[in-house]
C-alpha cells in the first residue's frame, strides 16, 4: 500500500529529527563537572563543582565558568578571577581579600556579608584588590570599602558613591557625592 509505506518512512524521518534535536541540546547543557573535572585552573569548566571549604589561596581562576560552583567557606584570598563565569556560583562565607576580580559574568546566587557585584562585573567588598578596577560610573552607593587594598581617589571620583559609602582613610571623598 503505497500511502502506509509514504507515512512509515515521514514517522521514520520525523523519529530521526526529534533524536537529532534531542543530541544537540544535550551537547549544549550544562552539567555539573566530575570530581577528576574539579581541577582550579584558568579558564577551566568548573560547572558545578564543590569546593566548600577548600583553600584556593591565591589561584588563578581567570575566565574560568563558574557556573554553579559551591565555593562557600573557600578561601580565594588574593585569587584572581577575571572574565569568570560566576551565574549561580555561592560565595556565601567565602574569605575574598585581596580578590581580583572584573569582567565577570552572571549573577552570584549568595556572596559573602558586605560584597556585592557592581560596576564592570567587579565583585567589591571588605579587603578587595581594586588596583586595576575600572569604576568608570560604577554604583558604590553603601558599599564599604574602608578596607580595601590600592584604591585610588582617582577611581572613587570616577563612580558614584552617597553617605553610606565607606571608603579608606587615604582616599578623600569625592565632592560630587552627597
Amino acid at each position: 500500500m503505497p500511502g502506509a509505506r509514504d507515512r512509515a518512512g515521514r514517522l521514520t524521518a520525523r523519529a530521526g529529527i526529534v533524536a537529532l534535536l534531542a543530541a544537540a541540546a544535550s551537547a549544549f547543557m550544562t552539567a555539573p563537572a566530575s570530581a577528576a573535572a574539579c581541577t582550579p585552573a584558568p579558564r577551566a569548566s568548573l560547572v558545578g563543582c564543590n569546593f566548600h571549604n577548600a583553600d584556593l589561596h591565591g589561584r588563578d581562576l581567570h575566565g574560568a565558568d563558574l557556573t554553579r560552583a559551591n565555593l562557600s567557606n573557600a578561601n580565594l584570598t588574593g585569587a584572581k578571577l577575571t572574565g569568570a563565569t560566576v551565574s549561580r556560583t555561592n560565595f556565601a562565607g567565602a574569605k575574598l581579600r585581596a580578590l581580583v576580580s572584573g569582567r565577570l559574568k552572571g549573577t552570584p546566587a549568595r556572596l559573602p556579608a558586605h560584597w556585592s557585584l557592581r560596576g564592570n562585573g567587579w565583585l567589591l567588598g571588605p579587603g578587595v584588590n581594586a588596583s586595576a578596577a575600572d569604576l568608570r560610573g560604577a554604583d558604590l552607593r553603601g558599599a564599604d570599602l574602608s578596607t580595601s587594598l590600592f584604591l585610588t581617589p582617582m577611581q572613587a571620583a570616577a563612580a558614584r558613591g552617597d553617605t553610606a559609602t565607606r571608603l579608606p582613610a587615604r582616599v578623600p571623598r569625592p565632592a560630587h557625592w552627597p
